[in-house]
């Protein structure tokens, strides 16, 4: 495997001989760039050149694939991964159910799908009722949102709450 550098726009590239050692300790790089890093790098990973887009929440992140299928990774505490269970993963599992998505978002602790019929799929945690399913029960597997028609596009912005 190669060794690549991680550069990000305006960072200060901490592998070089003259970069202050304390500088070094006081970088800090939010979760979602880490766990990108390490999924982008990682051997055995799913190609990511398959990737369209990627989405983070506070602990998990998505991407969604050409072929129109979501994965996601990280924690799964309220089921934010999509998989059908609560477990965490640290490699990306194919979110279930969902085919022909067309853009997806991040909640703090949820996450939701845009499917090319112009559906909405939501998981995760619910506890204020976030998913807009009219319960406040978490999910962990895809549900659609009703009620709702024409979805244009969706922003899943992480906030803490929303």
């Amino acid at each position: 495997m190669n060794k690549v550098i991680l550069q990000l726009p305006g960072a200060v590239n901490t592998n070089t001989p003259s970069t202050n050692s304390a500088l070094k300790r006081s970088m800090r790089f939010p979760l979602f760039l880490v766990s990108l890093y390490f999924c982008l790098f990682a051997e055995g990973f799913v190609s990511m050149a398959k990737a369209q887009n990627m989405v983070g929440g506070f602990y998990h992140s998505l991407f969604r694939c050409e072929d129109g299928t979501v994965n996601a990774w990280g924690s799964n505490s309220y089921g934010e991964l999509g998989n059908g269970n609560n477990l965490d993963s640290g490699s990306p599992l194919q979110v279930l159910g969902l085919s022909d998505v067309i853009s997806i978002g991040c909640g703090t602790s949820h996450s939701m799908a845009l499917r090319s019929d112009s559906t909405l799929w939501v998981w995760g945690n619910n506890d204020y009722g976030q998913l807009g399913i009219g319960d406040q029960i978490s999910t962990n597997s895809p549900i659609q949102v009703t009620g709702l028609s024409s979805v244009k596009a969706i922003d899943g912005s992480l906030q803490v709450l929303h």
